[in-house]
């Protein structure tokens, strides 16, 4: 990999799923290298983890959980520059004390985004509102704090979890009504309060899931 200069590790695309993965497992030394540092992570086959299209050979599936990273994930990281990712999971890594790039709104395309068990800190940020085609999203076991995230504008979210945090304050009353697809809700073990609403709406038989304890809530479910 170039020690100097400006060049992004992962600029070219579309790559095989050997080279992306060997690119994304190495540490970048230049000021805008990928900062990603392998940490024990199985690399026996470098095709496990990227799955790419067939026709264009661009990588739409990345899945590196359980110890392939530490480190800080940083605004610059080239992990932002694969834009054809519709599939990421980067679960029980070691991002201790990184807050969330403002830079994942860039995959624009992703329907699954796992980012749980990883110390994450601070606010969701308001960019995440924009990935319109998710349908999975899991924050949980992070250290994230702040109100209940702007996810109002995911519509097509059938699963979010955001269990095992810092959240507070409430939870918006038209939730429901603005997630038809929502299947599972899982809030347990943060610091939400007020009260939680469940429409009597015929979409209501979509949510087979929900989780609230462990928070501050009052009265009953309405």
């Amino acid at each position: 990999m170039n020690d100097g200069g400006n060049a992004d590790p992962l600029s070219a695309f579309p790559l095989s799923p050997s080279s992306l993965l060997l690119k994304v497992l190495q540490k970048g030394r230049g000021k805008r290298g990928n900062e990603f540092e392998s940490n024990g992570c199985n690399r026996s086959d470098y095709l496990n983890g990227v799955q790419c299209d067939n026709s264009t050979g661009a990588a739409t599936k990345l899945q590196l959980p359980s110890g392939c990273f530490t480190g800080v994930l940083k605004p610059n990281s080239s992990l932002f520059g694969i834009k054809h990712l519709r599939y990421l999971n980067l679960s029980h890594n070691n991002f201790t004390s990184s807050s969330l790039p403002f830079e994942f709104s860039s995959l624009k395309r992703l329907g699954v985004l796992s980012l749980s068990s990883n110390g994450f800190i601070g606010q969701v940020p308001s960019s995440f509102s924009t990935l319109f085609h998710l349908t999975h999203l899991n924050l949980s076991h992070n250290e994230l704090t702040g109100s209940f995230p702007l996810v109002k504008n995911l519509t097509k979210l059938s699963f979010l979890d955001l269990s095992y945090n810092q959240f507070s304050g409430t939870i918006p009353s038209d939730l429901l009504l603005t997630m038809p697809f929502l299947s599972h809700l899982d809030l347990k073990k943060n610091i939400f309060t007020g009260t939680f609403e469940v429409p009597n709406s015929s979409f209501y038989s979509r949510l087979v899931y929900l989780s609230l304890g462990q928070n501050q809530f009052e009265g009953k479910i309405l």
